[in-house]
């Protein structure tokens, strides 16, 4: 009976491998990978290094939010007509 009890190294080993595994996935899912917005300029105030004044710009949006937005509309509208002037 003691026989059924003790594990297998080999199913301990590939059940270990296999949670690494999935932790790797779901952190590069949820922290790494995501659309490239790299093109789209920001407006308004930034949250900053690891998101420390988020809490400030979620204010200065409740604040000022018409304006950041249309301040964005102008950005875009600059990168859209200087790239259809140029092509």
């Amino acid at each position: 009976m003691s026989d059924h009890l003790e594990r297998d190294n080999a199913t301990q080993t590939l059940g270990a491998f296999g949670f690494a595994f999935v932790i790797f996935l779901w952190g590069y899912y949820r922290f790494l990978a995501g659309p490239n917005l790299d093109g789209i300029p920001r407006a308004g105030k930034g949250p900053g290094w690891f998101g420390l004044n988020l809490v400030e710009a979620k204010r200065d949006f409740l604040k000022n939010g018409p304006k950041i937005i249309n301040e964005g509309y102008k950005k875009v509208g600059r990168i859209h007509s200087w790239l259809s002037k140029r092509y």
